[in-house]
């Protein structure tokens, strides 16, 4: 988790109002936004909200030098409902999407008002790195939402290692195509931490402000270590932790 510092640092701010929406003047003067997402944690998972068998000094860092919230909670307890208010900035039962997509559950609906949408209208340079979730197909995919720059897997998880739910489901992209096994072996953590580093290089080289979404599968199932390559077992996780505790909050 080192380099999530490298990606920090170049973050000129976290947040945008709605004047930031509107025609703006040249990239030096605007800020530029990296959101950085874990999947499957709680918040008693880092050691700076209490945990004691877990270490996370480099994520408490991110908290001593900016702003920890205590009081804080998330729209939804699934990872599709999560993204889906965060994309769009709406309530996710606005577009049926209380449960993960898939099934009954819609893709999320292409306004053309998405927050990276909207960016990209107003010269951003807009990237999504890591996990969508938010539908399995590039006609609903991070691109048709207003992401210039997509890498990363459609579905609700992937192996680490393989970058597959299973030998018949592939599931690594780069913008509208399939890039699996290119990267067959390779730690997803590290995937998604290089790729972000990347986009933001190459939008400061380009002098374009820039938003990116960076989206870790971890600590998301399964549990698969750096360091240990092996295709994953089936899921063990303990059904003895509340929600919204000892990692079980799921798409934070």
């Amino acid at each position: 988790m080192r380099r999530l510092i490298s990606i920090l640092a170049v973050c000129a701010a976290s947040a945008m109002g709605a004047s930031a929406l509107r025609p703006q003047a040249p990239a030096a003067n605007r800020p530029n936004v990296v959101l950085i997402m874990s999947d499957d944690m709680g918040y008693a998972d880092l050691s700076s909200y209490g945990a004691t068998d877990i270490k996370t000094p480099n994520i408490d860092s991110i908290g001593r030098a900016g702003v920890r919230l205590t009081d804080f909670y998330a729209n939804g307890v699934l990872c599709s409902p999560t993204r889906a208010g965060l994309i769009n900035g709406r309530y996710q039962q606005r577009y049926l999407i209380d449960n993960v997509v898939g099934g009954t559950t819609p893709p999320l609906k292409i306004t053309g008002e998405s927050l990276p949408q909207l960016l990209k209208n107003n010269g951003y340079a807009t990237g999504l790195v890591g996990k969508w979730h938010l539908g399995s197909t590039v006609d609903v995919g991070p691109r048709a939402q207003g992401f210039e720059y997509f890498f990363g897997f459609m579905g609700s998880h992937v192996d680490f290692y393989h970058h597959n739910r299973g030998p018949a489901a592939p599931d690594l992209w780069e913008n509208d195509s399939s890039i699996y096994p290119q990267f067959d072996g390779e730690y997803m953590t590290d995937l998604i931490t290089d790729r972000s580093i990347q986009f933001i290089e190459r939008s400061a080289a380009a002098r374009r402000p820039f938003f990116v979404d960076v989206a870790y599968n971890a600590p998301h199932w399964p549990y698969q270590a750096p360091g240990k390559p092996s295709p994953c077992s089936r899921d063990r996780r303990s059904a003895t932790a509340p929600a919204g505790q000892h990692g079980h909050a799921r798409g934070l």
